[in-house]
């Protein structure tokens, strides 16, 4: 019987059995054996799989039938993101992170097209670039989540096609002292802020007295707040999702607070159904907006009460002020935890020991006085600044 005549694509030979039926066979590298497959339909379907397999065999991956290949760089990363848990906020960092790794993964390792050609001396010379630029840990570190957590999921999805996930750990640099506001410096702040930017005032009294995490005050809504008890709530609202599961919270608040959002309501020149705090020209807040707003009132403020601190301390850092403060005025760690919103950290605290609001409210009663802690009336006496900067009153 007479061979069926045939012709090649590439590395890839294709032979008509019948009508409608071809046979492809080619060599493949990564198993080392001949491979011959039949695809059914046109001779154009079968020339347009030869094609994508003899891409695969010039790439060195090669195909067998039933072998998973693995996804583009892009395509792996795309899939990791869209099927992970993380709140849609932190899905938008993690794309830009993502974005910026692939136009470096592009400008120095171009023939790298697929989660089959990474290697872990790429990820090592991404964090070797990071430290060269100066970049601090906690950035080297977002940077090099997304893309082990992408490679795992690619493997644990694609098989052997992908290489192993490599154990690479950064080193963390020595311990730093923590940085905060001390009082005189946050009365004074506050006191300048309530003079000039009244906008952020409210939202820099809640973070200072309240403890609470910058978005978690700027993006509190009407419903959120009960003037009678006294207790605003920390929950999910449509611009705004909280950061972890102890992040939702009700939390009894300061009087000083309390009266900081009344004002700012009762005199707001634009009024929101829902929300409490518009920027200046009476919109809600976004990222942007609002850490503009902050650094320009800093840089103000910093010239005007003559304490360049203000500029070296993010407003974030009010936080750790209202943390300290609440400590050295006597309030447990184990409610200040709770409080702020943070993980118990033990099984007592994690399944046992309940926290009411009665407790809670011991902890802003406490922060009522938080200005005795500049005299240093309270135990913990603040140390010296070097701030001499005037005290204005509230």
């Amino acid at each position: 019987m007479a061979k069926k005549p045939s012709f090649r694509i590439g590395k890839v030979t294709i032979r008509q059995l019948r009508p409608g039926t071809h046979e492809l066979r080619w060599s493949d590298p990564v198993e080392r054996r001949d491979v011959k497959r039949r695809v059914y339909g046109a001779l154009s379907d079968a020339k347009k799989s030869a094609e994508h397999i003899n891409l695969l065999i010039h790439q060195g991956k090669g195909y067998l039938p039933g072998r998973k290949v693995a996804p583009t760089l892009k395509q792996g990363f795309a899939e990791w993101l869209r099927l992970s848990s993380m709140r849609e906020e932190t899905k938008r960092d993690t794309a830009f992170v993502i974005g910026r790794f692939l136009r470096w993964a592009e400008s120095n390792y171009p023939g790298v097209s697929d989660w089959s050609l990474i290697r872990p001396k790429m990820v090592q010379e991404m964090i070797l670039f990071l430290k060269r630029e100066g970049k601090a840990f906690d950035t080297q570190r977002l940077y090099l989540r997304p893309v082990l957590g992408a490679w795992r999921y690619v493997r644990e999805n694609y098989g052997e096609s992908v290489p192993p996930v490599p154990r690479i750990t950064l080193k963390r640099p020595p311990r730093e002292e923590i940085s905060i506001l001390h009082p005189v410096e946050v009365h004074s702040l506050l006191a300048w802020l309530k003079d000039h930017a009244r906008h952020l005032w409210s939202i820099g009294t809640l973070q200072a007295t309240c403890g609470l995490r910058m978005w978690e005050a700027a993006f509190l809504r009407k419903s959120d707040i009960d003037f009678e008890l006294g207790t605003v709530t920390v929950t999910k609202t449509p611009y705004h999702e909280p950061k972890n599961r102890n992040s939702y919270r009700t939390l009894p608040i300061p009087v000083e607070a309390m009266k900081a959002i009344e004002q700012t309501l009762s005199h707001a020149r634009v009024c929101s159904l829902s929300e409490v705090f518009l920027s200046p020209t009476g919109r809600v807040w976004n990222r942007t907006s609002l850490a503009s707003a902050w650094r320009r009132a800093l840089e103000r403020a910093s010239r005007d009460l003559g304490n360049p601190r203000l500029l070296g301390i993010p407003p974030r850092k009010l936080r750790g002020f209202f943390a300290t403060s609440a400590s050295r005025l006597g309030a447990s760690d184990r409610v200040l935890k709770r409080y702020l919103g943070h993980a118990q950290g033990d099984i007592l605290g994690e399944h046992y020991r309940a926290v009411d609001l009665a407790e809670l409210r011991e902890v802003s009663s406490r922060m009522e006085s938080w200005r005795s802690l500049i005299s240093g009336t309270e135990s913990g006496n603040i140390p010296e600044t070097g701030f001499r900067g005037k005290a204005l009153s509230l």
